[in-house]
């Protein structure tokens, strides 16, 4: 946390400049920038839970293949089996921290198949606002206006 405070007490200036730029654009054209940063905070949002989730699979995998591996079950239970299989939880763009390697790959296949799908199932351009229904007109028949209708009858 002592990292993070140091560096924006360090380049306070050029996040102020940053916002100074960026913000006026993104209030005038906010139509369309707020659901598109909407967009990708919820893309972002899927990717975390879907790599934890992925992590919390491999460790589990990892850490059955260890128990169940036939070497226990002959009484040589002092010794690791572990096959070493991790995906780094934090550094998440460091290939070799992933064993084995393809777990990599996997999970950028992943990330582009729920681009796809939050594409493909909800739409990323701009929604238009609804207009205001208005109330159907009066209908007058050429006998003139009735606000009654009786069941049976003539009404004089």
């Amino acid at each position: 946390m002592e990292i993070m405070i140091d560096h924006f007490q360090s380049y306070w200036m050029y996040y102020a400049i940053g916002a100074a730029v960026l913000l006026p654009p993104l209030i005038y054209f906010r139509r369309w920038s707020l659901p598109l940063i909407q967009y990708a905070i919820e893309y972002v949002i899927y990717l975390g839970l879907i790599h934890v989730g992925f992590g919390t699979i491999v460790f589990v995998a990892a850490w059955f293949k260890d128990q169940s591996t036939m070497k226990r079950a002959r009484g040589l239970v002092g010794q690791n089996y572990n096959p070493g299989w991790e995906t780094p939880w934090l550094e998440f763009w460091n290939r070799e921290l992933y064993n084995p390697v393809w777990l990599f790959y996997f999970e950028i296949v992943v990330a582009v198949l729920v681009f796809v799908l939050m594409v493909r199932l909800r739409g990323i351009g701009a929604q238009r606002k609804k207009r205001k229904k208005v109330p159907p007109s009066k209908k007058v028949s050429a006998a003139g206006d009735y606000q009654y209708k009786s069941k049976g009858g003539s009404r004089r």
